[in-house]
């Protein structure tokens, strides 16, 4: 996707890493009803806590 196979992450600067992981976390997934995997992961510590 972001970054090719083999890519060596320890030469990616965390700026990167941390858009990357932004637009990962944010994007919304049929398999889960259409909410984000961020959203799921907040409803999901709320019923745990």
């Amino acid at each position: 996707r972001d970054f090719p196979k083999g890519t060596d992450f320890n030469l990616i600067d965390e700026k990167q890493l941390l858009k990357l992981e932004h637009k990962l976390n944010n994007k919304p997934r049929k398999i889960i009803g259409y909410k984000t995997p961020k959203e799921v992961l907040e409803s999901e510590l709320k019923n745990v806590a």
